[in-house]
């Protein structure tokens, strides 16, 4: 995985010279570092495990795997084979599928390949949002074409109607970004999240926040934790996992395409790590995929949209 000419005799093709070199030298530095890559760990088990075997002391009874969709067919396999169980408990949710493109894509595949005996039940219920919002999250998931995506059924916790707002520049999108944080913390609302979709997005936002606005805030890098007493901004594949009180979700000329799946199970994820409330913005004039979406619909059922 160093050496650029063995990537390019045995890729068979799959890789370009210029990737070759690309691939080999970034390994290179990778490996100097002591470091590899989590995709590659399955492979360096499984075959460790093919050559030197699994020490009794090593083998498990049981496993429990949570955020299972992110796994691979080759990971489970690996897991299974050096563990040394069919005891397995898998848990999941394909919505919230950001890594499909390296993982799985139903559960049938794993039950199938895997695990023959295994037995599948689905659990809908979702604790973490207000009914209000998760509605809103099921709009978007259903836009998806994978099959098998159960929609979350909320417990029964009202709050708010998601809010949209409209600003025409990034002055203007942190002015009102300030006064609804203000009134996050006059409702207690202790944890709050700005969201966009990339770093190059946040990243701006930070900077808006920064010049316009007296509230500190920090993007959000891989990571890194969570900090008391600041307004994180976090890329939208960062925000898997986290919750907070109150998430605003802005989004200027990077949108979430409709026809996209991963941009439609990051746009669920984004909307779902809402407890109580969540805001989205949108540029008046760069509206475009889901969001003009959900933009419409909001209109055709409420009126009218927020204005600050």
């Amino acid at each position: 995985m160093t050496d650029e000419n063995l990537l390019l005799k045995y890729g068979g093709g799959s890789v370009s010279e210029k990737e070759a070199k690309l691939l080999a030298s970034y390994n290179k530095f990778v490996l100097k570092g002591k470091k590899m890559e989590g995709e590659d760990a399955a492979a360096l088990l499984y075959t460790k495990y093919l050559l030197a075997g699994v020490k009794e002391t090593q083998k498990i009874k049981n496993v429990v795997i949570d955020e299972a969709q992110d796994y691979s067919l080759f990971e489970f396999y690996t897991l299974k084979k050096v563990t040394n169980t069919e005891l397995f408990t898998i848990l999941g949710d394909l919505s919230q599928g950001i890594h499909s493109y390296r993982s799985i894509m139903n559960w049938d595949e794993v039950i199938e390949n895997v695990f023959n005996k295994a037995t599948y039940t689905t659990l809908e219920q979702s604790y973490r949002t207000t009914q209000e919002i998760m509605e809103w999250a099921n709009t978007v998931i259903q836009y998806s074409q994978s099959e098998g995506l159960p929609l979350a059924k909320p417990v029964v916790r009202h709050g708010d109607e998601p809010s949209f707002y409209l600003f025409d520049t990034s002055k203007d999108a942190a002015l009102q970004i300030q006064e609804r944080v203000s009134q996050f913390k006059q409702k207690g609302h202790q944890s709050i999240a700005i969201i966009g979709k990339t770093h190059k997005e946040c990243s701006i936002i930070h900077k808006a926040l920064k010049k316009y606005t007296g509230f500190s805030s920090k993007v959000l890098e891989e990571n890194e934790h969570l900090e008391e007493g600041i307004i994180h901004v976090v890329p939208s594949y960062l925000s898997k996992g986290l919750e907070f009180d109150a998430v605003v979700l802005i989004t200027d000329k990077e949108n979430y395409n409709l026809n996209n799946e991963l941009d439609i199970k990051l746009l669920y994820v984004v909307m779902t790590r809402a407890l109580h409330d969540l805001d989205i913005f949108l540029h008046r004039t760069h509206q475009t995929g889901l969001l003009k979406e959900l933009l419409e619909k909001k209109s055709e059922k409420m009126g009218s949209i927020e204005q600050m």
